[in-house]
């Protein structure tokens, strides 16, 4: 079974990132990116709740920030339980203190080599694979 992962991220750079390391990884991984979190908050009131299993959420977006993302994410009945994992350059303690407290259940700062956005993705997935069984 695939997982199929949705970014919201308005950094086309790190979302090229991520991507490439989604082609690395033997699993399949259904992938979409939205760089605009309205787009992507339309897109999830009409889209099955099945579809998703898990989103990528970065902080420091125009418009609405992911941690208002993650709130109307939560407020959802039918997209509570969807696991969102904050993906972002932040490694300021009260941003992942924030967005846990939002409802987050993951915080990872977005790494500074190419290689090691590999290694997080692979690692992200595996344990989203192990929890899931």
């Amino acid at each position: 079974m695939s997982i199929n992962l949705m970014m919201v991220d308005d950094s086309e750079v790190d979302t090229l990132l991520v991507e490439n390391a989604l082609l690395t990884d033997c699993e399949p991984v259904d992938f979409q990116t939205f760089s605009d979190p309205e787009v992507f908050l339309a897109h999830i009131a009409s889209v099955p709740l099945s579809n998703t299993s898990l989103v990528l959420l970065d902080i420091n977006m125009p418009k609405i920030n992911g941690f208002e993302v993650l709130e109307k994410i939560r407020s959802s009945p039918a997209w509570n339980l969807v696991p969102v994992i904050i993906f972002s350059t932040s490694s300021n303690e009260q941003d992942a203190q924030k967005a846990l407290q939002l409802g987050a259940n993951a915080y990872l700062t977005k790494p500074l080599k190419i290689d090691d956005y590999q290694q997080m993705i692979r690692s992200m997935l595996a344990f989203w694979k192990f929890h899931r069984q």
